[in-house]
C-alpha cells in the first residue's frame, strides 16, 4: 500500500506535534513490552527448574499483560491523533500515511545552539516583532488611515479651487465633418467653492473621524501591549520547556542505570522481582516524560517564533 510521507504546514501545529508525540510514546510502550516479554521468558524457564518462585512468574505475567494493555492504549491514542490531523488537512482518513518528523527532530538536535541564539535582548525582540507581526502592522495601517480621514474631513472648512479642462469637437453651425479640424478646441473651467453653512455636517464629520482616530490609536497601543505580553509569555514558556527537557534527559540516565542494577541484582538473586518491576516502571515513565518534554520544547519554540514575528502561524 502506498504510504506517502508529508511535512504538514498549517495553522494547527499542536495537532501535528501531538501525532509525533504519540508516535514516540507508542514506541516507548512497545520497547517496554519487549523487555517485559523477554523477562517473562527468562522467569518461565527459571521456574521450570525451580530457580524462581511461582509467585514471581504470576507477578511477571500480570506485568506483561499490563504492558500489552499500555501498547493498545498508546496505539489507540496515536491512531486517533493521526486521524484528527488528516481531518484537519482534508485528507482521506482511510489511507495510510507516514508522518514526517524530520523537522522537529532537527530542532531537538540543535536545541542548545538555537535556544541560546534566539534568546537575546528583549527590547530588540519587541522591535522586530512590531516590524513583522501582521496584527500590529494592520493596526498601524488602520491608525494612519484614520489620521488621513481626519485631515480630509477638516479640509471641508476651507475654500477649495478646482480646475477642469478638456479637448473635444465643437458643433458649430451644423454637423459637417469636413470641417472637423476647424471645429475642435479646449474647454477650461476654474471653480471656487467657499463653504458658508452646511448644517454643521462638516463639523460632525470632523468629530466622527477624530473619534475614529482616537479609537484606532488606542487599538494600536493595545496591540503593542499584546505583542510585548506575548513575547514575555513565550520567553517564559520556552525557558521552562528547555529546563524541563534537560531535567528529563538526566532522569532517563538515572532511571536506566537503576533498572540495569536492579536487573543484575535480581538475576544474581540478591533482589526481588518487585524491585525490578518498580525500576522498570520508573524507567518507562522517565522515557515517556522525556518524549513529552521534547515535544513541549518544540512547541514552545514555535510559539516563541510566532510571538516575535519570525513565523506567520
Amino acid at each position: 500500500m502506498l504510504r506517502p510521507s508529508f511535512r504538514p504546514v498549517f495553522r494547527q501545529p499542536q495537532s501535528y506535534l501531538t501525532v509525533l508525540r504519540n508516535k514516540q510514546l507508542l514506541k516507548v510502550s512497545e520497547d517496554n513490552l519487549k523487555r517485559s516479554q523477554q523477562q517473562l521468558s527468562r522467569i518461565t524457564e527459571s521456574n521450570k527448574v525451580g530457580a524462581v518462585a511461582k509467585a514471581d512468574l504470576y507477578r511477571q505475567q500480570v506485568q506483561t499483560a499490563n504492558d500489552e494493555l499500555s501498547v493498545i492504549n498508546a496505539q489507540s491514542a496515536y491512531d486517533n491523533s493521526k486521524y484528527d490531523l488528516l481531518y484537519l488537512l482534508s485528507l482521506d482518513v482511510t489511507k495510510e500515511y507516514d508522518i514526517d518528523d524530520i523537522a522537529p527532530m532537527s530542532d531537538l538536535e540543535r536545541a542548545d545552539s538555537t535556544y541560546q541564539y534566539e534568546i537575546y535582548d528583549y527590547n530588540k525582540l519587541v522591535e522586530e516583532a512590531l516590524a513583522a507581526r501582521p496584527d500590529y502592522q494592520s493596526s498601524l495601517l488602520s491608525r494612519d488611515a484614520a489620521s488621513n480621514s481626519v485631515t480630509i474631513a477638516q479640509l471641508g472648512h476651507w475654500p477649495s479651487l478646482s480646475l477642469n479642462g478638456g479637448y473635444g469637437y465643437k458643433m458649430v453651425g451644423g454637423s459637417d465633418f469636413s470641417n472637423f479640424n476647424n471645429s475642435t478646441g479646449w474647454d477650461v473651467a476654474l471653480t471656487l467653492h467657499i463653504p458658508i453653512f452646511s448644517g454643521f455636517q462638516v463639523s460632525a464629520n470632523v468629530q466622527t473621524n477624530q473619534l475614529n482616530y482616537q479609537l484606532a490609536e488606542q487599538n494600536l497601543e493595545q496591540t503593542k501591549r499584546k505583542v510585548q505580553k506575548d513575547i514575555r509569555t513565550a520567553l517564559l514558556n520556552l525557558e521552562t520547556a528547555k529546563k524541563r527537557m534537560d531535567v528529563s534527559n538526566k532522569n532517563v540516565l538515572s532511571a536506566e542505570e537503576d533498572r540495569r542494577i536492579a536487573e543484575e541484582r535480581y538475576n544474581l538473586g540478591s533482589n526481588t522481582l518487585l524491585d525490578l518491576l518498580v525500576a522498570t516502571a520508573n524507567y518507562t515513565t522517565a522515557l515517556s516524560n522525556k518524549v513529552s518534554a521534547a515535544y513541549d520544547f518544540v512547541y514552545a519554540k514555535q510559539q516563541f517564533r510566532i510571538a516575535v514575528g519570525k513565523d506567520k502561524y
